[in-house]
C-alpha cells in the first residue's frame, strides 16, 4: 500500500513533469489508495492496539510508578505515558502496560487537551454537543488522528481552525464552523492527509476571507456515506473555496453516490482552484447563487482532474476553465447557466468522455486563440468534436441543435423595416433570423437588428437586409444555432485583408508534398466593409498548392478564372454545356441535363418538355436534320412571332432550328430560322 508521499509527482521549475491527462486519471487511483491506507490504520487501531486515553483515580503514589488522583495516561509514539492531572511530576513516566478501548469525550471533559496531546494514533469519539476550539490554530501532535461524531450531525465544532504538517487526520460526522477571523479553516501541508466524511460546514454571515481551505503538497478527501455534505460559504469567501496547490491531490464524493458533496456560495471568484495538482471528484456540485460570475473549477499549471457520476457546475462566468497544459476529463457532468460552460486557454484540454449535459449556457465552448494548442474532444474513444451533442459525434465535428422556430408572426418588409401585424407564437427579439413560409421569400441572413415600435409583439423592427416582402407568414429563429463563425477582431480598415479561411490540408507525399489543397476564404475588398468570397483548389498547374479558381465579389458577381467579374456570371476560359442528344424515335422526353437536341427521323417527332414552372430561365436548342416536323406533346410553346402558346416547335424543313427559353409558364421561342 503506498504511503501518502507517493501521491505527489516530482516538481521541477514550478511545474509538474508528469503528463496531466494521465495524472488526472491516476490521481483518482492514488486518492483511493490513500483513503484505503488511512482507513486501514484506523481499523488497526480500533481492532488491536486501541491506543486510548484513560483517567485513573485513588492509586498509590510511587516515584518509580508515578500515580495519584486523576492520573492521566496517554500514548506517544505508541507507548503509554503517565503524568498527574494536577501538580508537577516532571517529565512523564513510561508505563509498561497498555489499556484497551477507544476514547469517548464529552464537552465536560478536558477534551481539547485529549485531542491535542494524544499522539501516536488516536480514535476519539465525540458525544452530542458543541466543542469550541477557541479560534486558535489547532495543530495536533498525532501522526494519525480520527475524530468521530457518535451520532452524525450531533457533534458541533465551533471556532475550528486546523493547521497541520505531515499528519493524517480523519474527521467524520461533524457540523463545523470556523472562527470569524477571515483566515483559512484548514491549511494542510508537507505530505499531510486530511479527510472529511459526512461533515457539514457553514460560514454564512462571517467576514470575508480570501481562501477557505488550502492544501499544499498534501491530499484532501471530502466524502459522503450517510448524508449530503454541504459546504455553505455564503458571501464569506472572496477568492477560492478550495485551493489545491503544488502537487497536491483531491478526491470528493461517496462510494455509492447516493449523497452529494455540495459547495454553494454567492460571490466567490473560484469554487475549486487546482494548481499543478491532480484529483477526482464524483457526485459533487459547485453552485454560485444570485448573479453568475467567477469560475466554478479552474485548472492551471499542468493540473489534471477527473469528474465522474453526476457532478454539476452552475451559474458561473466560466463553468470549467483549463489552462497552462491542464486537462479535465468529464463524464455525466451538468454545466448550466454559465456564460462559458467550458473555457480553454493556454493549452487547456477538456475531454467530454460521455453524456455531459450543457443547458442554458451563453456558450458551451470557448477557447482563447493565439495562446497555445487547445483540444475539445467528444467521447474519449473518438476524435470527434460534439457541440451541444449528447453521446458520440458521428463525424469529426458535429453541431447539434433544434432549429424549430421560436416566433411565428404575420408581417411585411419594406426596405429595412419589418412591420408585424400579428404574432401567433413566441416573442420577437433583436438577433433573431427571419425566414418566410415559402422558399426564398425572405433573403437569407435577414436578422432583426433593432426594435422600432414593436417590443416583441406587433409593431415595427429594423432588419439588416433591405428588400420588399408582401404580407406573409414569417418565422423567426435564434440567429446562430448550428452556425460556425470566423471573427476578425482587428478594427482597422484594410484592403485585401483576410477575415477568415477554411483550409483543407493534405499530407500526401506525391506532387509537391504536404500543403493546402483547397480553401474557402473571405477577404475585404476596399477597406469599407465589403468582402469577396474566394475558392481555391490545387492541381498540376499550381504545383499542387491551392490557388484561386472562383470568386463571388461584394456585388454578388461570380467570376471563374477572373478576380474582377463585372457581370453576374463571368468566365475567363472555355465553357461547355454538354454534348447534344440525337433523337431518332417518334417521341422523346427532354432530360434535365439536355441542352442541345438534334432530331433525325423520317417522320414527326413529339417532344415532352419539362414543366416550364420548374425551369424558369432554362434554355434548350432544338434542330432537325430531316424534312419532318417537331412538335410539343403539350400546348406550351410560344412561337417566335406570336404570344399564344401552341405545340409547333420546328417546320418540316431540314436545317430548321429554334432556341426555347422557359418564362416560368411556357417555353418561348426566342430565336429561330
Amino acid at each position: 500500500m503506498p504511503t501518502v508521499t507517493t501521491l505527489y509527482p516530482t516538481v521541477s521549475g514550478g511545474a509538474t513533469t508528469v503528463n496531466s491527462v494521465n495524472a488526472a486519471i491516476q490521481a483518482a487511483l492514488d486518492a483511493e489508495a490513500a483513503l484505503a491506507e488511512v482507513e486501514s490504520i484506523r481499523d488497526d487501531m480500533t481492532a488491536t492496539t486501541n491506543l486510548a486515553y484513560r483517567e485513573f483515580t485513588d492509586q498509590s503514589a510511587d516515584p518509580a510508578n508515578p500515580t495519584g488522583d486523576n492520573l492521566r495516561l496517554y500514548f506517544k509514539h505508541n507507548e503509554l505515558y503517565a503524568t498527574a492531572a494536577t501538580g508537577t511530576l516532571g517529565i512523564p513516566y513510561k508505563i509498561p502496560t497498555q489499556t484497551t478501548g477507544s476514547i469517548t469525550v464529552t464537552t465536560t471533559d478536558d477534551w481539547l487537551d485529549i485531542v491535542t496531546r494524544h499522539a501516536g494514533g488516536s480514535v476519539i469519539y465525540f458525544a452530542d454537543g458543541t466543542y469550541d476550539f477557541g479560534g486558535a490554530a489547532w495543530s495536533p501532535e498525532n501522526t494519525n488522528i480520527f475524530l468521530y461524531a457518535q451520532n452524525v450531525g450531533g457533534a458541533v465544532f465551533t471556532n475550528f481552525k486546523l493547521v497541520t504538517e505531515g499528519k493524517k487526520i480523519y474527521i467524520s460526522g461533524m457540523n463545523i464552523t470556523p472562527p470569524d477571523d477571515g483566515s483559512y479553516m484548514f491549511f494542510v501541508k508537507a505530505g499531510s492527509a486530511l479527510q472529511f466524511v459526512d461533515c457539514n460546514v457553514d460560514i454564512t454571515g462571517q467576514a470575508s476571507r480570501s481562501t477557505f481551505g488550502y492544501v499544499y503538497n498534501s491530499s484532501l478527501v471530502i466524502q459522503t456515506a450517510t448524508r449530503d455534505s454541504d459546504w455553505v460559504m455564503g458571501a464569506s469567501v472572496s477568492s477560492e473555496i478550495l485551493l489545491v496547490d503544488n502537487c497536491s491531490a483531491i478526491k470528493t464524493g461517496g462510494t455509492n453516490y447516493t449523497y452529494n458533496v455540495n459547495f454553494t456560495h454567492t460571490n466567490t471568484i473560484i469554487g475549486l482552484l487546482m494548481d499543478a495538482s491532480f484529483g477526482t471528484i464524483t457526485a459533487t456540485t459547485f453552485t454560485r447563487t444570485g448573479t453568475n460570475g467567477g469560475t466554478g473549477i479552474l485548472l492551471r499549471r499542468n493540473s489534471g482532474l477527473l469528474m465522474t457520476t453526476d457532478c454539476a457546475v452552475t451559474n458561473y462566468d466560466r463553468g470549467i476553465r483549463a489552462s497552462s497544459g491542464s486537462s479535465c476529463v468529464s463524464t455525466t457532468t451538468t454545466i448550466s447557466t454559465c456564460d462559458d460552460a467550458v473555457y480553454l486557454d493556454e493549452g487547456g484540454r477538456f475531454y467530454d468522455a460521455d453524456d455531459n449535459v450543457y443547458t442554458t449556457n451563453t456558450r458551451d465552448l470557448y477557447y482563447e486563440p493565439n495562446v497555445g494548442t487547445v483540444y475539445f474532444q467528444g467521447p474519449i474513444d473518438t476524435n470527434g468534436l460534439g457541440i451541444n451533442k449528447k453521446g458520440e459525434p458521428s463525424t469529426d465535428i458535429e453541431i447539434s441543435n433544434s432549429i424549430s422556430e421560436v416566433v411565428i408572426c404575420t408581417g411585411d418588409i419594406a426596405g429595412n423595416t419589418l412591420t408585424v401585424t400579428a404574432v401567433s407564437a413566441g416573442t420577437l427579439a433583436v438577433g433573431q433570423r427571419l425566414f418566410g413560409s415559402s422558399f426564398g421569400a425572405i433573403e437569407f441572413n435577414t436578422i432583426i437588428t433593432a426594435l422600432g415600435t414593436g417590443s416583441g409583439g406587433t409593431g415595427t423592427y429594423t432588419v439588416n437586409n433591405s428588400q420588399t416582402v408582401g404580407s406573409a407568414t414569417i418565422y423567426a429563429f435564434t440567429a446562430n444555432k448550428n452556425a460556425i463563425r470566423f471573427t476578425d477582431t482587428d478594427t482597422a480598415a484594410r484592403i485585401d485583408q483576410l477575415v477568415g479561411v477554411c483550409e483543407f490540408y493534405g499530407n500526401d507525399a506525391n506532387g509537391s508534398g504536404p500543403g493546402v489543397k483547397a480553401y474557402a476564404a473571405a477577404v475585404t475588398k476596399s477597406g469599407s466593409g465589403d468582402a469577396d468570397l474566394i475558392f481555391g483548389t490545387s492541381g498540376t498547374t499550381s504545383g499542387f498548392q491551392a490557388v484561386e479558381r472562383m470568386r463571388i465579389n461584394s456585388s454578388g458577381n461570380i467570376g471563374i478564372g477572373t478576380k474582377s467579374p463585372v457581370n453576374k456570371f463571368e468566365i475567363s476560359g472555355s465553357f461547355g454545356r454538354g454534348a447534344p442528344v440525337t433523337v431518332t424515335g417518334a417521341t422523346h422526353t427532354l432530360g434535365s441535363t439536355t441542352n442541345w437536341l438534334i432530331c433525325n427521323r423520317a417522320g414527326t417527332i413529339t417532344v415532352t418538355l419539362p414543366a416550364a414552372s420548374s425551369w424558369t430561365g432554362r434554355e434548350v436548342m432544338v434542330k432537325t436534320v430531316t424534312a419532318n416536323t417537331v412538335v410539343s406533346a403539350s400546348s406550351n410553346v410560344v412561337p417566335v412571332d406570336g404570344t399564344a402558346a401552341g405545340t409547333a416547335i420546328l417546320a418540316a424543313t431540314a436545317g430548321k432550328w429554334a432556341s426555347l427559353v422557359s418564362d416560368g409558364t411556357n417555353w418561348v421561342i426566342t430565336q429561330a430560322n
